[in-house]
């Protein structure tokens, strides 16, 4: 209409008639979505840092097919990532589909991972500040996908440790779960070994507060009355 306008031609005497739509095609190259996905997964397992069996990876949604005019000379496709550092959970792949060194397509396939590991978790209910033992404890395979928290793989990592708050059974235990208790309490009656190059005084004191082994803290001197450190 508008090539007829311009060439004068009066519309109201033009009449079209046949198909009212015609689909022009030509030769082309198709990368398959399935295809896409396939790639896409395959580097993402290779950049896991988990074991095959560990793991579990799942296609969002499928992309769609990209269909390449023929006449390119090399048409390639590359997956990178978005975020390296995800391992778990929804992760995004950036697909670029390039023809003759020139970015084509950019787009996003998405994959839902799932992580499955051997962890320490509780045989029965635990109360607050109850010391562990090997029969509190046992190891379950169990997807960690979503689970917050440092987890523990070997039940005897867990052995005489605390609680710092009731577990209920069947739960996996995680760092923020138990702590190394007290070597010293505050109060107790301590032996000081003050040593230099040429003597050393052994003593007796008294801790002032809680300490784990390896930790420095505050001691009383019982003679001198002098805080110190040790």
């Amino acid at each position: 209409y508008m090539r007829l306008a311009a060439e004068g031609v009066e519309l109201s005497s033009v009449t079209f008639s046949g198909a009212e739509a015609v689909t022009v095609s030509i030769e082309s190259i198709t990368l398959t979505g399935q295809e896409i996905a396939e790639k896409a997964k395959e580097y993402l397992i290779s950049r896991l840092p988990w074991d095959n069996e560990d793991i579990l990876v799942e296609l969002e949604r499928l992309p769609a097919d990209i269909i390449v005019p023929k006449g390119q000379e090399c048409v390639r496709l590359e997956i990178s990532d978005t975020d390296a550092n995800k391992d778990r959970g929804t992760i995004q792949l950036l697909a670029s589909v390039i023809a003759d060194d020139r970015v084509f397509s950019k787009f996003r396939v998405f994959f839902r991972v799932h992580i499955f590991e051997n962890v320490a978790v509780t045989r029965k209910k635990l109360g607050r500040m109850e010391s562990l033992k090997e029969e509190d404890i046992f190891l379950k395979r169990t997807e960690t996908t979503n689970l917050a928290g440092i987890t523990f793989n070997k039940v005897e990592d867990l052995i005489g440790k605390r609680t710092i708050r009731p577990i209920l059974p069947y739960s996996v235990v995680t760092f923020d779960m138990v702590e190394t208790p007290p070597a010293i309490r505050k109060g107790d009656v301590i032996k000081l070994l003050i040593k230099k190059e040429n003597f050393m005084v052994v003593t007796k004191g008294i801790s002032k507060e809680d300490g784990k082994k390896g930790e420095v803290i505050r001691v009383k001197n019982f003679e001198s009355h002098k805080e110190l450190y040790g």
